[in-house]
């Protein structure tokens, strides 16, 4: 991380002299309709891009980037048969990059991979619909389990950390789920302490 944030200032200047554009450095924003979920992108292109840049320490003696990262499975990034790269949709910067681009409300994004040789540029357009399938489960981790903890810490007093009982389906599991039997059905998740607490319990027998 040390490395990233010292070679930012150049990677941003660099990005800036390739593309011939001008990028502002900007603070938090905040998304008006969930104000849980804020992001601080690495700068604004235009009035309708975003840039993200990495400079991976891994990379920092690359000569050529893209060579480098087809022979570094670890990194993620896929490659077409014309060798074009591109950032799949499970990749945490692609997760990363669509949170900025919808809490920003702008349409693109360039992921920029930096190092003192060489540089890469993945664009990223903005994916509503991948947006709308991920924000349930945001809103479930930051209420069920983030603010909890926010509200009434647990980890200081040396206590193990609330546990959800059930994460948000989408539609299409919970159409599947309809149609199972009872016993095919997903199990609720149950917490250790739950299950503690179940074992615990006396059941009382009428005579």
């Amino acid at each position: 991380m040390r490395y990233g944030l010292a070679n930012e200032d150049v990677a941003r200047s660099q990005y800036k002299i390739q593309n011939g554009v001008l990028v502002s450095k900007c603070g938090l924003f905040v998304d008006p309709n969930n104000p849980f979920l804020c992001t601080s992108p690495d700068g604004l292109v235009g009035s309708e891009g975003l840039v993200e840049i990495k400079c991976p320490y891994t990379a920092r003696e690359a000569k050529a980037l893209q060579e480098f990262y087809e022979g570094n499975k670890k990194f993620g990034l896929k490659f077409k048969e014309n060798k074009d790269v591109f950032l799949p949709t499970s990749h945490k910067f692609f997760y990363q990059i669509q949170g900025q681009l919808n809490i920003t409300n702008r349409k693109w994004c360039d992921l920029f991979l930096w190092c003192r040789e060489d540089s890469l540029t993945i664009r990223i357009e903005r994916d509503e619909t991948f947006w709308k399938s991920i924000l349930p489960k945001l809103k479930h981790f930051y209420f069920h389990c983030l603010l909890p903890e926010i509200l009434d810490p647990r980890v200081p007093r040396g206590m193990p950390i609330r546990e959800p009982k059930t994460m948000p389906l989408n539609k299409d599991k919970k159409r599947n789920i309809a149609t199972q039997k009872d016993d095919e059905k997903p199990k609720p998740i149950i917490s250790e302490n739950e299950k503690k607490k179940r074992s615990q319990k006396t059941i009382a027998i009428k005579p």
